[in-house]
């Protein structure tokens, strides 16, 4: 015999219930809401598979900015299926600026994404001739450590053609 559950709507609190298996849910907003809560709490990580929204996301800028460098970079979950780990995106525009318009000098940085997926957004900026920042590149990765920041630092250098970075200044914190 199936198990008689109610329709969780999403306004009572989810904090004393239970995820099962057969439960419904009056929307997809509403089970992924419920789920991240449950996540929380119980402290589980929770996989999103790497779908083709963001594949084709990647596309887009691609296309729509001829030149311009998007990767994402995936790892197989759980379930043998890849999911999102990191992407990386300069623009074409950005990234002739900074060969023919800024100063010799990139600073680099990262700061904390405060959300349910815990992130860290890493960047770089050029100085213009005004003395003002100039974004050259910028990424989300997992996480700050050797492992994102030396993907970052390959993917740049790659990106803007800094073989030997002579006469070039790095900065950061």
């Amino acid at each position: 015999m199936k198990p008689n559950y109610e329709i969780y709507d999403g306004v009572s609190d989810f904090k004393e219930d239970k995820l099962e298996v057969g439960q419904v849910f009056a929307s997809s907003k509403v089970f992924k809401e419920a789920t991240k809560e449950y996540a929380i709490r119980c402290g589980r990580v929770i996989w999103f598979p790497c779908n083709k929204k963001r594949m084709d996301y990647a596309e887009e800028l691609k296309k729509i900015n001829p030149g311009s460098t998007v990767v994402i970079d995936t790892e197989l979950g759980p379930d043998d299926k890849n999911k999102f780990k990191r992407i990386y995106i300069c623009f074409n525009a950005c990234k002739q600026g900074l060969l023919h318009g800024c100063r010799k000098i990139i600073g680099l940085d990262a700061c904390h994404v405060k959300a349910y997926h815990k992130a860290q957004l890493m960047w770089d900026v050029g100085i213009d001739a005004d003395n003002g920042y100039y974004l050259i590149v910028y990424t989300v990765v997992e996480k700050e450590w050797h492992e994102s920041w030396s993907w970052f630092s390959n993917l740049l250098k790659e990106d803007l053609n800094l073989a030997d970075c002579l006469g070039i200044t790095f900065m950061t914190d």
